[in-house]
């Protein structure tokens, strides 16, 4: 059991609680043999993964977890265990820089490995990193399985702006209560939005937000949410057919000025 779960700025191991001495004891024995283990598997890893790859992470991500099984980490120390790796284990095993306090490099690999092999290398690490960023999107490994097949037609960008999409659905709602039929269609109408945007974009603005009003340029992201937002309120009760007229709609209302629409459609 991980007891180590930070490090002071002067070097000192700090305890998950106040613990007896031989709690303490326990604690550094289970930290010696993490050490050990890790020695013995970074030898194996680096000889035969580069760091960059994705095959590198997913290996990291099945030690954690067969470590994880062997030494009865519950999902509770599963983090600290991550920390104490991080912060008291001299390893060459080399790690991207942690995104966040709640984003740990050692815990994605974990996360990545337990999505299955198929389904990890459907993906690349860059999106992969992505994906993790929003826990929300997991949730349901229906959205991988639907992804996988996807992301062989999407564009990187619009990869990351079906993410903002699917993230903003996501904030209220459960998906477990669909069939997988009916949420694979969810997925492909909420992709639409995606889609949509493009087409908007190039016809009203010939493809670039440049081309927008001071006010909007100023703040194109928090436009973009707005029609997010609005789209996914009103396309509830619509099919994939009547997405074109709604988000032009939406879009119209949000960016188009008439003057500036009519400018850059005869221009097109």
């Amino acid at each position: 059991m991980s007891k180590i779960i930070g490090k002071t700025k002067e070097g000192s191991k700090v305890y998950l609680d106040a613990m007896s001495p031989q709690e303490i004891r326990e604690a550094d024995e289970f930290l010696e043999s993490l050490q050990k283990d890790i020695k013995a598997f970074e030898v194996e890893l680096c000889e035969k993964y580069s760091p960059s790859s994705l095959e590198y992470k997913y290996y990291i991500g099945e030690f954690l977890a067969n470590q994880i099984k062997s030494k009865g980490i519950t999902s509770f120390e599963r983090l600290y265990v991550f920390e104490e790796i991080k912060n008291w284990v001299q390893t060459d095993i080399e790690t991207n820089k942690d995104r966040g306090n709640k984003r740990l490099f050692y815990d994605y690999c974990y996360r990545l490995y337990c999505f299955g092999y198929d389904i990890v290398f459907s993906f690349t690490w860059r999106q992969w990193s992505e994906l993790l960023d929003r826990s929300v999107t997991t949730k349901d490994a229906r959205l991988l399985t639907w992804l996988k097949e996807k992301i062989k037609v999407m564009r990187e960008d619009d990869f990351r702006k079906f993410l903002l999409v699917l993230n903003e659905y996501l904030k209220n709602r459960d998906t477990s209560v669909f069939e997988d039929d009916e949420l694979y269609k969810k997925y492909e109408l909420l992709y639409e939005i995606v889609v949509q945007w493009n087409a908007l974009l190039k016809k009203y603005f010939k493809g670039k937000t440049e081309n927008f009003s001071k006010a909007r340029k100023n703040n194109v992201t928090k436009y973009k949410r707005k029609y997010v937002s609005q789209t996914i309120s009103e396309s509830k009760f619509k099919t994939i057919e009547q997405m074109p007229e709604l988000c032009e709609k939406i879009f119209v209302s949000l960016f188009v000025d008439i003057d500036t629409s009519a400018n850059f459609k005869k221009g097109s």
